[in-house]
């Protein structure tokens, strides 16, 4: 697994997700949202299936071997969350994300 396989595992909704709504959730093309869909196809991790609704819409979904690999990733992630906040100093993990969640203003434009 890659990190942009990771990445747009986590990006997953927990039923089926249209690829539309995961490219535009990423800011990437629905052509690599497709591309990255077909390699983690082929792992076994998930299926592109058809909408029935919008019948030009595929949906993505997490196949069983696929949930246990975004479980897996969730825990090891906790793991080094939880490593870093106390290497840092920290008290808890809510203090480190409000931290590295606060908004810095408008990018500077060079």
């Amino acid at each position: 697994m890659t990190e942009p396989h990771l990445t747009f595992l986590a990006s997953l909704d927990c039923g089926a997700t249209q690829a539309s709504a995961v490219a535009q959730r990423l800011g990437v093309t629905r052509q690599a949202i497709y591309r990255t869909t077909t390699e983690m196809q082929n792992e076994g991790f998930l299926p592109l299936k058809p909408d029935p609704v919008p019948r030009n819409q595929k949906n993505i979904v997490v196949t069983p071997k696929g949930v246990i690999l975004a479980t897996n990733a969730r825990q090891a992630l906790e793991k080094a969350e939880t490593e870093f906040a106390k290497r840092a100093g920290f008290d808890n993990l809510d203090e480190l994300r409000g931290i590295l969640n606060l908004s810095l203003g408008d990018s500077i434009k060079t």
